[in-house]
């Protein structure tokens, strides 16, 4: 190709000032378009291309006499290049080139009576430049841009020109009368259901979350899945893990331990997986090549992505639905082991470090470089739906009575037996993790009444069990050592990885570039360098760091310090549970255990479909979630204020004269 070039540069020197420039130029060129252009190879594309260059460049009256001697003997092969592209796909290199020679051919159409002939004759051919033209997800995008070059130029070819635009009209004609049909029978179908008695304003709230690409809602693609853009990262984290068993006890637990799972955050923008698949290919295509991810990330709104959570409305395909739900904790979490955590264990967790980012002040955008709260607490619905998938899925069945037994034994106080004078047997040390679990595990385990019910409990035995646990006889407090749970979160630099990086085995580096793109459709995988494998020897940092504050709890303003975040993570627990299930209290047979242990109970299938139907609904209440935690749970000022949020006080006040005296009872 060098050769090729340094001979046409050569060329073209020689010939600027030549009486006989357009007869050397076209004894160069023609050549190519004299054969068989369908069977060209790369040598006869570039000249094509380089004559195309060559067009543009020289003066009129060369070009008029070049493009006299291509109309004379190539453009019906041209011509003929350019229908068989529209008649049917081709990987030819050859069609790009015409194109563009087209195009050239097409420039200055006042110059010169030969341009016009060329316009008038190309002008036949305008609908198969309008079909190569639309094909941008079937053709290479080169092409695609070739077309709608040619017929950009053709429009500036007089009265003749107006064919192009007319053409253009006419297909934007037929989509608009297509997608009114497509609403005609939308409104039909809803006319049917109302008359069917089923709620139209749920029916409604199913079109508004909408693919970023193709602009439909889930519920006109039943087939395919919508998903949510999400970054993920591994981390690990210390807690305790329970056997498979239905009914494990806090007694029963492991000892704390090192465990591996994923965290979150996202920008909130949805998209089709099969749209998601086509954008894929088209950056493939392009020059240069883009990334899976890298494109993915600027669809994102410049925010990394390297994952989609599926979401799932009321009618969709239950089988795909359990694919993508495969593929997503295939691609983000690790494959449950001995004494490892499960998909539900592992889903439950994100949810607790995507709460508990707002109320330690972590950033949600330091990994992703996007996205804010209110995105990512818009995310909470979907958290909580794919927990309930894997809580409930086939050959799980023991997960939803263990949780609940879990659940049942902090609630009966277990946890911190010696405090409560119950007979129970002493769990292990419960990590503080664990314990955060296990209230997060209520959203999925508890109905709005069942909560209600043991609120004041669960908040006394989780106050009982911090200041037991994280606080000295010398009144003074220790780390939590919970993820996302700084008292006083580091200084996060751009520079710098994110403070759980060296857990994750991340490195220093955090550029798109360490994710690797290799994953195909067959492979759900990320390949994350250093951290797709978690190494017994990778060196751990507890997840407070080294700058964390130590309170004095033997003051009212210490102990109150101390317990805020802890409270503040309560709060929102107890604001989503209003969010999620509070439409459901009427609903019988809620108070007879604690916590449910049975997958068919009526406020367990009514929050799923409320999940399903009103998804919409459920993200704009979490988003009220999110103003409440910056504007109330985190303004507290006192812990008789963040009390009185809980609306346990009076219940507080029933055992002590004061909330501060009610915690120290706790204290070591």
């Amino acid at each position: 190709a060098e050769q090729h070039l340094y001979d046409i540069l050569k060329l073209c020197a020689t010939v600027s000032t030549s009486a006989g420039a357009a007869n050397r130029l076209a004894s160069f060129f023609m050549p190519p378009l004299r054969s068989k252009l369908e069977t060209a190879g790369p040598e006869a594309v570039f000249y094509i291309q380089c004559f195309a260059i060559v067009l543009r460049s020289v003066s009129a009256k060369i070009g008029s006499s070049l493009k006299a001697v291509v109309f004379a003997e190539g453009f019906p092969k041209l011509v003929e290049i350019v229908k068989s592209g529209a008649e049917k796909p081709t990987d030819t290199l050859v069609l790009p080139a015409t194109l563009s020679l087209l195009e050239s051919l097409v420039k200055g159409y006042n110059d010169c009576e030969v341009t016009k002939e060329i316009a008038h004759k190309l002008l036949e051919t305008v609908k198969q430049l309008h079909a190569l033209e639309r094909k941008a997800s079937k053709q290479k995008q080169e092409v695609t841009q070739a077309a709608a070059g040619v017929l950009d130029t053709l429009l500036e070819c007089g009265k003749e020109g107006q064919k192009v635009e007319d053409v253009r009209k006419k297909t934007k004609k037929s989509k608009h009368n297509a997608a009114m049909a497509l609403r005609e029978k939308v409104l039909r179908d809803l006319n049917k259901k109302a008359q069917a008695g089923i709620d139209l304003e749920d029916v409604a709230d199913e079109e508004s979350l909408s693919c970023l690409i193709c602009r439909e809602p889930a519920t006109f693609k039943l087939q395919d899945v919508l998903g949510i853009y999400v970054f993920s990262r591994r981390v690990e984290i210390t807690t305790n893990t329970a056997p498979p068993d239905s009914g494990c006890t806090l007694a029963h637990v492991n000892s704390p331990s090192r465990a591996p799972t994923y965290s979150c955050v996202t920008h909130f923008n949805a998209i089709h997986f099969s749209c998601h698949r086509e954008a894929v290919q088209i950056d493939a295509s392009m020059r240069p090549p883009k990334r899976e991810w890298d494109g993915a990330t600027v669809r994102n709104l410049k925010t990394r992505c390297n994952a989609i959570l599926p979401l799932k409305v009321e009618d969709t395909n239950a089988m795909q639905y359990h694919r993508v739900t495969s593929h997503f904790m295939e691609r983000v979490g690790l494959s449950p082991s001995r004494g490892q955590l499960t998909p539900f264990e592992q889903s439950v967790y994100d949810c607790r470090m995507m709460i508990a980012r707002s109320c330690w002040g972590h950033s949600y955008s330091a990994d992703s470089n996007g996205g804010g709260p209110e995105h990512n607490f818009s995310l909470l619905p979907l958290q909580v739906q794919i927990s309930l998938h894997f809580l409930d899925v086939e050959g799980a069945a023991y997960e939803r009575p263990r949780a609940a037994s879990l659940l049942n034994q902090f609630i009966a106080g277990a946890a911190t037996p010696f405090l409560f004078h119950i007979e129970a047997s002493s769990p292990p040390a419960l990590s503080s993790e664990f314990v955060f679990y296990l209230l997060t595990v209520s959203l999925h385990t508890m109905s709005f009444v069942q909560w209600q019910e043991n609120k004041y409990t669960v908040i006394r035995n989780f106050v009982a069990y911090l200041l037991s646990t994280f606080c000295t006889r010398q009144g003074r407090s220790k780390p939590l050592h919970l993820l996302y749970g700084d008292l006083v979160p580091p200084a996060m630099p751009s520079h710098t990885p994110a403070p759980h990086a060296a857990m994750t085995g991340l490195g220093t580096r955090s550029r798109l570039d360490d994710y690797e793109d290799d994953i195909t459709d067959d492979v759900d995988w990320v390949n994350v360098r250093g951290a797709a494998h978690f190494s017994p020897s990778t060196s751990s940092i507890p997840a407070t760091s080294s700058s964390a504050a130590v309170f004095d709890v033997s003051t009212d303003d210490g102990l109150f310090e101390f317990l805020k975040a802890p409270l503040a993570f309560l709060c929102v627990v107890d604001a989503l549970h209003k969010a999620f299930k509070e439409d459901d209290k009427s609903l019988p047979d809620q108070g007879n255990l604690a916590v449910t242990s049975s997958s068919s109970a009526l406020w367990v299938t009514s929050f799923a479909k409320r999940l399903a139907i009103k998804q919409v609904a459920m993200v704009d209440r979490c988003k009220e979630v999110r103003e409440m935690t910056r504007n109330e749970f985190l303004a507290s000022s006192s812990l008789l204020e963040m009390l009185e949020i809980l609306e346990v006080l009076p219940f507080v006040l029933a055992e002590a004269s004061t909330p501060e005296l009610w915690a120290a009872q706790f204290l070591p």
